[in-house]
């Protein structure tokens, strides 16, 4: 006897249910398995802890119980000789000659013959179809008399039936007896629930990989049939009393793993680029994309740990599950979702938090000359403020300062990840995946929304929640910039303070926990950081320096305030010193401004007198978001990111 011991601590593995949409998979699976015997080279095992039977086989085609199974002159569903022959006839009813009965005009199929199956509805004579379980209508499973006999199974017991290559599972009956010394039949309909060609002559597979899950005493015995919603129902709670689906991974005796860590890249109108982390062992990985909507997968292969896919529909809702494949075929891993881009650039802007209370503590304590802070933004929180799955780019972040200090903040970054943790447990700083630095600069704080727009955009998973990180490191103090925050109800932040000689402050590992949290204004695109100009050729990045630019080595171009209300907009041309420069021999400037989606929304020749220039807008002009101010001399151009709040 052969006693195998795992237990599963994390196992999800998305299956899709077709005629039981009630099933989903749980955290812990117990996979103390017994073997109790082997047949045509399939192991079958007990589950220890619940009685139920388990083993991975074959799949052929029972067509017993079909009104239309067998007839004459092999007429039927599948050959007439698989019910027997003249003078031994098995699968058929038969009159006292021993003859088939023909079915009458009053059955569903007359001429053809009556097909039986072991479980039987005693409410029907013998010689009716509807004594029998209908093939084509019931999902139901077959088990030879050892099988049966081991596990103490009846006729009418529950069970899950479940697809490794498709990932689709169905609960079944156990309606029908199988020959001695062979494993793996079921009925046409489940084999068309869980995506096995149900062909009684020829379809079917021969491949080890659909899993039986059977749960004895589960059913109400010989003599009663079930419905499929009775057979969902009982399926669906005795699944549960094992731990969920997962508990077909207990079958998986390769030493392949599963794939975690699915992330898309690339993503595109109609393409994207699907990752995953590598699985020891394994030669190679089997794909698996569909729309959200549908329960129809496309399957594809790859030798790396991405594949590129195509053919997609814009502004669509996708899901993929990947399977390794070493010598057997693995467990596919838990699904993950992506959305393609929309048929043109989108965006939105959404503020995460409604506090009024000015909190001090962080992201700007420069009382201390260093601190790190993180937050943790939950995936509930960005849909309730409206994001959209169309704009996965997160381009910038704010926040609302009601007192700013003068400390300005060396080496300010911060970096974006994806996290499952929806607050901190304790006062360990979070890694999180997909790891990204979005800014690094110095900064001052000013009154108002502080916005930072990242060189880099974050691309959100539009799944996990968002942990923020940022650090900063100064050689000096002075007071705290207060920022307008939430207190919730749950740890939100996780912040460090000290006056650290060197740069260290990045890498602490610990630090105090916080419920408060800054009120945090986050602006996403569909796009990545590229736009195309109105009436230019090239495409220019979005500038990410918050404050000024270099028109030569003497001359800076500065435009406030920004953010800005939508209504005014200066700028200045000054000295590296911070005087007015006179060097700008320019007396006129074209300026056009264009929106994320690369329409100009304004344009007009204005005075620039002194190196100073004011410009005035309507009050539907500029909208709320981000738009990219272009200004045109005779000498030069410069480009410039500004924010309307």
């Amino acid at each position: 006897m052969k006693k195998i011991k795992i237990f599963l601590l994390t196992l999800l593995l998305g299956n899709t249910i077709i005629n039981s949409p009630t099933i989903s998979a749980q955290n812990s699976v117990n996979c103390d398995l017994t073997l109790k015997t082997t047949i045509q080279g399939f192991k079958v095992y007990k589950h220890n802890p619940s009685s139920a039977i388990m083993f991975r086989a074959k799949l052929t085609i029972d067509a017993d119980g079909s009104p239309r199974a067998y007839g004459p002159n092999n007429s039927g569903l599948d050959y007439t000789a698989n019910a027997g022959s003249p003078g031994n006839w098995w699968g058929v009813v038969t009159n006292n000659s021993g003859n088939p009965i023909i079915q009458g005009s009053g059955s569903p199929y007359p001429g053809m013959y009556v097909s039986t199956t072991s479980l039987i509805n005693t409410a029907y004579a013998a010689t009716s179809p509807f004594r029998y379980v209908n093939s084509e209508a019931i999902p139901f499973f077959v088990l030879p008399a050892a099988v049966k006999t081991l596990g103490n199974i009846q006729l009418g017991d529950i069970g899950y039936v479940y697809n490794t290559v498709t990932g689709l599972g169905c609960y079944a009956i156990f309606a029908d007896g199988g020959p001695a010394g062979k494993l793996g039949e079921a009925s046409i309909y489940l084999a068309n629930q869980i995506g096995v060609n149900s062909n009684a002559r020829n379809g079917g597979t021969a491949q080890g990989i659909i899993d039986y899950i059977i749960f004895p005493g589960s059913g109400a015995g010989q003599g009663v049939h079930k419905t499929i919603a009775q057979i969902n129902a009982i399926g669906a709670a005795k699944i549960a009393t094992v731990g969920g689906i997962g508990i077909t991974a207990c079958l998986n005796t390769n030493t392949c793993g599963t794939p975690s860590g699915l992330t898309t890249s690339l993503l595109a109108q109609t393409s994207a680029t699907l990752n995953w982390t590598a699985v020891s062992g394994a030669n190679s990985y089997t794909v698996k994309y569909k729309k959200t909507s549908l329960s129809t997968w496309t399957t594809i292969s790859s030798t790396t740990t991405s594949k590129a896919i195509s053919g997609l529909t814009a502004s669509t809702p996708y899901q993929f599950q990947v399977q390794a494949v070493c010598s057997n075929a693995g467990v596919y891993s838990a699904t993950a979702s992506f959305t393609t881009l929309a048929s043109t650039t989108t965006g939105s802007t959404v503020t995460v938090g409604n506090g009024t209370s000015s909190y001090s503590a962080h992201p700007f304590g420069t009382v201390y000359m260093d601190e790190r802070t993180q937050y943790i933004i939950t995936k509930s929180e960005l849909s309730t403020a409206g994001w959209s799955s169309a704009s996965p780019y997160l381009k910038s972040m704010a926040f609302n300062v009601t007192s700013a200090a003068s400390q300005p903040m060396g080496s300010f970054t911060i970096t974006i990840a994806h996290v499952s943790a929806a607050s901190f447990s304790n006062t360990t700083f979070l890694s999180g995946t997909n790891t990204t630095t979005v800014y690094s600069g110095t900064v001052a704080a000013v009154n108002g929304w502080n916005t930072y727009t990242f060189s880099t955009p974050f691309v959100y998973n539009g799944t996990g929640n968002l942990l923020i990180s940022i650090c900063w490191n100064n050689s000096s103090f002075t007071a705290n910039s207060t920022v307008q925050s939430f207190s919730y109800s749950n740890y939100v932040a996780l912040y460090y303070r000290d006056d650290l000689a060197g740069s260290g402050v990045c890498a602490k590992s610990a630090g105090t926990r916080s419920y408060y949290r800054p009120n945090t204004k986050l602006a996403f695109s569909s796009a990545p950081g590229m736009i195309t100009l109105a009436n230019e050729t090239e495409e220019r990045s979005i500038e990410t320096e918050p404050s000024s630019i270099s028109l030569t080595n003497e001359t800076v171009f500065e435009i406030f305030p920004n953010p800005s209300d939508g209504t005014q907009l200066n700028g200045k041309f000054m000295n590296a010193d911070g005087s007015p420069s006179l060097n700008v021999t320019e007396k006129n400037m074209t300026v056009r401004i264009y929106d994320m989606l690369g329409r100009e929304v304004f344009a007009k020749e204005i005075p620039v007198e002194e190196g100073l220039f004011s410009l005035s807008f309507n009050d539907n002009t500029l909208q709320a978001g981000m738009y990219v101010f272009v200004g045109l001399t005779n000498a030069d151009r410069f480009t410039k990111t500004i924010v309307v709040k």
